[in-house]
């Protein structure tokens, strides 16, 4: 019965849009063969309809292509790397297990997650050269745990097994190593520190468990994903995590950043926590892509314009005066003369 009503409406809409064409051709056809239009002005006018129409036609093509682009962007950046909110103490203090029972019976909340990012140089043992990877520290059973986040880079049910690491495919081939393979990783312990204050260097080796890809190349290039326990293994063991959170509608986020500061703030007064958006972790990308859409808008709005000052012209020049005095000058029997007398 479902089927049925979707496919009459479909129907339905096909038939109005033709009908609203063809109303549309007739009234353009019937201006163009009227007895006021002249050959020349009829010309002109079929190059205008022909311009107006090329105008909405590139207006909608770029605009079609430039929110396909945008929401693929979002749809990879938000999914993989910013999350829709994300909770971060400035203390280093890790989130009261109740807090985060709290946030996750919310019911625009669909999944809440730790995580901690590594800056770290990666290299393959053979070689001194060493590429810069963000290794971040999700949940062994990150499949459990958020499995959006598991499909989108196409990693299977397995667990992420300790002193393993899966890399981006084209990290893999930039480094040069293969499932089994063993990399060198290089990175600041910025959580510890030595006797002067200063950070600690840590050097760990990983073995390759598998590679992933994901439509963002970036990702793909610079990206490791680690568990917690390799994590907290190769730095002092105090890992600073992070709380992911995905929402049911990622447009609703800024209602309840504000409803997760107040469980927070409720909770562990003295966590000193910091509750972002994805808007405000992707604002430098999405305000170029928002500023290059609306610049495509305005150079195609230049063509409807440039059309509408000539169809204003145009009409203006079919509008001739015509004086009485010089007519009864050139008397004639013409039918003309007298036909525009008449008039």
């Amino acid at each position: 019965m479902i089927e049925e009503k979707k496919v009459k409406g479909k129907r339905r809409l096909s038939i109005t849009s033709i009908v609203g064409i063809r109303f549309a051709m007739t009234l353009v056809f019937a201006h163009l063969r009227s007895k006021s239009t002249n050959r020349r002005g009829s010309t002109s006018l079929i190059f205008v309809v022909f311009g107006m129409g090329v105008g909405v036609m590139m207006l909608t093509s770029v605009l079609g292509v430039m929110n396909g682009l945008q929401l693929n962007f979002i749809e990879d950046l938000v999914e993989i790397g910013s999350f829709h909110v994300r909770a971060r103490s400035h203390v280093g203090r890790v989130m009261d297990p109740g807090t985060i029972e709290s946030i996750r019976t919310l019911p625009a909340v669909r999944v809440i997650m730790p995580f901690s990012d590594l800056t770290a140089m990666a290299g393959h043992p053979g070689s001194n050269d060493r590429h810069g990877m963000n290794l971040r520290a999700v949940p062994a059973d990150v499949w459990s745990a958020e499995p959006v986040f598991a499909d989108q880079l196409g990693l299977g049910k397995s667990p992420i097994l300790p002193g393993t690491v899966i890399i981006g495919a084209a990290a893999a081939s930039r480094l040069g190593v293969g499932i089994g393979a063993a990399i060198n990783v290089d990175l600041i312990d910025r959580i510890s520190s030595n006797v002067s204050g200063a950070p600690i260097a840590r050097a760990t080796q990983l073995i390759v468990a598998g590679t992933f890809v994901s439509s963002y190349y970036e990702y793909d290039l610079s990206w490791g994903l680690i568990s917690l326990s390799t994590a907290n293994s190769i730095t002092s063991g105090r890992l600073s995590l992070e709380y992911g959170i995905k929402l049911v509608d990622r447009f609703r986020e800024r209602a309840l950043s504000a409803a997760i500061e107040e469980i927070i703030a409720f909770d562990d007064p003295k966590g000193d926590y910091t509750v972002k958006s994805w808007r405000d972790f992707n604002q430098a990308l999405y305000g170029a892509l928002r500023t290059e859409k609306l610049l495509m808008t305005a150079l195609i709005g230049l063509v409807f314009i440039v059309v509408s000052f000539n169809v204003f012209y145009l009409t203006r020049r079919r509008i001739q005066a015509v004086s009485y005095t010089h007519l009864r000058a050139h008397e004639t029997d013409s039918y003309l003369v007298c036909r525009l007398l008449l008039e």
